[in-house]
């Protein structure tokens, strides 16, 4: 994984995470979009095996539902974002241009001069199907 793609990660997840687990989560899956999607759903995963919302009468409430939402909508966003280490054939708007150079041409052996003293090379001519013989 290279640094680019590190910092992609610690933006989109933030720069609390190690970069050792995030390198070895890379290793494994091989794409930075899998990787941040894989510790999304754990934060998601987290929240929703405790209770979204705790009350104390008169004392505290505790509400994360807004917080798995937010989590669902950026898991949403990550679907549609680039990648540092998207292929360029994944891109949609990318252009290309190719240059193309002219090459020498093989030079055509039938059609080379030839000296006067030499007539042509032919093959055996013959007037009829093969295989028969006009004399």
């Amino acid at each position: 994984m290279n640094s680019d793609v590190l910092r992609w990660l610690q933006a989109q997840l933030g720069p609390d995470l190690n970069s050792d687990d995030l390198a070895a989560r890379y290793e494994r899956l091989h794409s930075a979009r899998a990787v941040a999607l894989e510790v999304l759903h754990e934060r998601v995963a987290a929240l929703v095996a405790l209770p979204l919302k705790v009350t104390v009468n008169g004392v505290a409430t505790i509400d994360n539902s807004a917080n798995v939402a937010a989590l669902e909508r950026r898991i949403a966003q990550l679907d549609s974002e680039a990648t540092p280490d998207d292929t360029p054939a994944a891109l949609h708007d990318l252009l290309t241009t190719v240059q193309l150079h002219a090459r020498r041409r093989r030079e055509d052996t039938s059609r080379r001069s030839r000296p006067a003293d030499k007539p042509p090379i032919h093959g055996p001519t013959t007037s009829g199907p093969p295989g028969t013989s006009h004399a």
